[in-house]
């Protein structure tokens, strides 16, 4: 019996030729499909069928093995056994590395990571280094997420990674990063997508009227429109000394990988936040068209409770207040906030005691979001942005291919890893959010 995954690439495949024969007749004028074009798509069709009785089947087969698994041992939220999960937790990326970086061929749990991790690719269409190394999403799962480039000898800035290569290992010492706030705000995170994600909208809405019992009833047609998703390449990489490669230990794998989820997960959470959508940068939240604007004066000026109140009643008349709601902003407007009272009289603060929590919603605070945005004289202002968060969509095609170099940074003893991986974000109903941009913050 086929795998369940092979049989739904086939079923992504037929579809895709379905679309492909409609949006050629759409393009020549909506004309009907040809004698030929139509046989393909009912042989196409057909072929769909028949896969999704397939896949009802491979799928309840899977769900008897994990039963029976789950019988021989206990399975974890992800799906995996103990022994899977013992699998994934000892994968490691500078063993992955120093196979690419050696051009040594991979073997066992390496070789089927780095296939699991190609087919994501392959499905998305998306091309990868033969040189490279593929680290799937199932690994990523497993992982942290922290970044800061490492060496295996000391140094004057105090982030050297010799410290680590001990017997008896001290903490380490982390560079200073920005919070990540788009998950724990409710961000709707997507993954192992295959090809463009198209969303019909709504546009309009059916609205019949009250009529006489003979006056004749007027059209009153729907219409929609299409949000797309695409998968973007964002890639930096990574300087990892010769001799860090040969003499690890389980501390620094940890930390190393770390430094490499944490800077792609901060790019993600700067790309949903305020992405500008110049370029291939996607269109965070602060950037879109649409999204509801509380204005506090000509050249800015301080937060007040009122503020707060007006961004969620701009989403309020949206008829959007639902979701998974919350306000983010930097830590400028939390300390404003937080010293700034509701009324002359009343002794309570705006910003309250939880520094997580904001007019009776969770709140993100991150200084991705910036304290330099412009308003008439003012080049200081923060923003306070309120929504539903699950309306932010991030999606992402693939794990993350490591490309490593031994050549640029030779001379230096390094190895240079370049690190790439494809995700989009889409803002899908731009009412769901408002925002004040003009927040003189504490430190103004």
């Amino acid at each position: 019996m086929k795998k369940l995954q092979q049989l739904l690439e086939e079923r992504a495949t037929k579809l895709k030729a379905n679309q492909a024969l409609m949006d050629a007749a759409d393009a020549d004028n909506h004309r009907d499909l040809s004698d030929a074009e139509a046989k393909s798509f009912d042989a196409n069709t057909e072929e769909i069928r028949a896969l999704d009785e397939k896949i009802t089947r491979a799928r309840a087969a899977e769900e008897q093995r994990a039963t029976l698994a789950g019988q021989n041992g206990t399975r974890h939220d992800n799906g995996l056994s103990n022994q899977e999960n013992r699998d994934l937790g000892s994968y490691s990326m500078l063993e992955a590395v120093r196979m690419a970086n050696g051009n040594v061929a991979m073997t066992g749990l390496y070789k089927e990571m780095h296939e699991e991790a190609q087919r994501e690719a392959h499905r998305s269409n998306i091309s990868v280094s033969p040189k490279g190394v593929m680290i799937p999403g199932l690994v990523l799962e497993h992982r942290s997420t922290e970044q800061r480039a490492v060496t295996a000898t000391g140094g004057a800035n105090g982030n050297q990674g010799g410290v680590a290569i001990a017997t008896s290992l001290g903490s380490f010492i982390d560079q200073l990063r920005n919070a990540l706030v788009l998950a724990g705000l409710g961000a709707d995170f997507m993954y192992n997508l295959v090809g463009n994600l198209d969303f019909p909208v709504e546009d309009s809405v059916f609205a019949p009227t009250w009529l006489t019992e003979n006056a004749t009833a007027q059209a009153s047609n729907p219409t929609f429109k299409k949000l797309s998703m695409m998968p973007k390449r964002v890639a930096g990489f990574l300087d990892v000394s010769d001799r860090m490669l040969l003499q690890t230990s389980p501390s620094i794998e940890a930390r190393l990988r770390g430094q490499l989820l944490r800077g792609m997960s901060e790019s993600i959470d700067r790309a949903g936040l305020m992405g500008s959508g110049s370029g291939e940068e996607p269109t965070g939240v602060l950037n879109t068209a649409g999204i509801g604007d509380v204005a506090i004066g000509a050249n800015g000026g301080a937060a007040t409770f009122d503020h707060v109140v007006k961004l969620k009643g701009k989403v309020d008349a949206n008829n959007a207040l639902l979701g998974s709601l919350g306000y983010a902003t930097n830590t400028d407007v939390r300390t404003q906030l937080q010293l700034t009272k509701k009324d002359a009289g009343s002794g309570i603060f705006v910003w309250g005691d939880d520094d997580n929590r904001l007019g009776g919603y969770k709140a993100g605070v991150t200084n991705i979001l910036p304290n330099t945005l412009v308003k008439g004289t003012a080049n200081t202002c923060s923003p306070l942005v309120f929504g539903n968060w699950n309306d932010l969509y991030i999606g992402m095609w693939s794990g993350i291919e490591i490309l490593p170099d031994p050549y640029t940074q030779a001379a230096n003893g390094m190895v240079r890893m370049h690190v790439k991986s494809f995700v989009d974000v889409l803002v899908a109903r731009a009412k769901s959010f408002a925002a004040v941009k003009d927040i003189l913050g504490a430190n103004n």
